[in-house]
């Protein structure tokens, strides 16, 4: 069913957590409209989607391909009201609701967390999680977390630079997919990881996503602002961080970066 403000109106009918909605049949970026809306007092639950972005992005402003009729693009505002070093919680939530998802397809590849903001299938990218965050006195005032997935897409259908790196729900089961019921899935799911991240903190969602990590226990190599780092992925620390235990032996916290595994023949 195609993306549309009538078709999203009655699927929504039952979500009481969604407020309002935005729907665009083009726009520069999902995650830019919520963030204006959110700085003007939009309340929690109030959704922008897509059809296409122009000017998607994903972390460090990469460009994010988000063309017609294929993904979902999407962002939700949130107000959770908790201290700003707790905020990777909501983007946790988004990941974990987000493979969960796609697990409901009956996907025949198993759909894992690359942290710090990717899902991935097959080793290669199949979604994208771009949270920003609104700080007041210390305290989360709101955050806009958006999530760019990879539906029907075929692989002709990526550009030639993607084709290797990207990956589609469609690729994985082979057959093409509803993205309303997708939809649909994704904020009710979301919604319920997010209550429990509200009522029991980043611990309640850190087993399930450690499950799903594609990192931990694994030697990685993490490119930082200036900086490489090689070692084993250990754990997720309290605030999202990523702690390695590099080839030294000693320990490193790092916050972001680019990671890959790093493969010995």
């Amino acid at each position: 069913m195609r993306l549309t403000p009538a078709h999203l109106q009655i699927a929504f009918r039952n979500l009481t957590d969604v407020r309002h909605f935005f729907f665009y049949p083009t726009v520069g970026s999902t995650n830019d409209k919520a963030k204006d809306l959110a700085q003007k007092g939009a309340e929690e639950g109030t959704l922008v989607i897509a059809d296409t972005q122009t000017a998607g992005r994903g972390r460090l402003d990469r460009h994010w391909f988000s063309p017609p009729g294929l993904g979902i693009y999407l962002s939700a505002i949130v107000r959770p009201k908790v201290p700003a070093e707790s905020a990777f919680g909501v983007h946790m939530a988004a990941a974990i609701a987000l493979a969960q998802a796609a697990d409901a397809q009956h996907l025949q590849s198993a759909v894992g967390i690359k942290w710090p903001n990717d899902l991935v299938a097959e080793g290669r990218k199949l979604a994208g999680i771009l949270s920003e965050v609104g700080i007041q006195a210390g305290i989360l005032e709101w955050c806009v977390v958006g999530v760019g997935i990879n539906v029907n897409h075929t692989r002709t259908d990526f550009p030639p630079d993607l084709r290797d790196r990207a990956i589609s729900l469609r690729e994985i089961c082979n057959r093409r997919l509803d993205r309303l019921d997708l939809v649909v899935q994704f904020i009710d799911t979301f919604w319920l990881w997010y209550d429990r991240y509200l009522e029991g903190g980043i611990a309640v969602l850190a087993p399930e996503w450690r499950r799903r990590s594609t990192l931990l226990g694994r030697t990685v190599r993490v490119e930082t602002a200036g900086e490489t780092y090689v070692g084993t992925a250990l754990d997720l620390e309290n605030d999202g961080a990523l702690r390695v235990r590099l080839e030294s032996g000693t320990e490193e916290v790092l916050h972001a970066g680019d990671v890959e595994l790093v493969q010995y023949r």
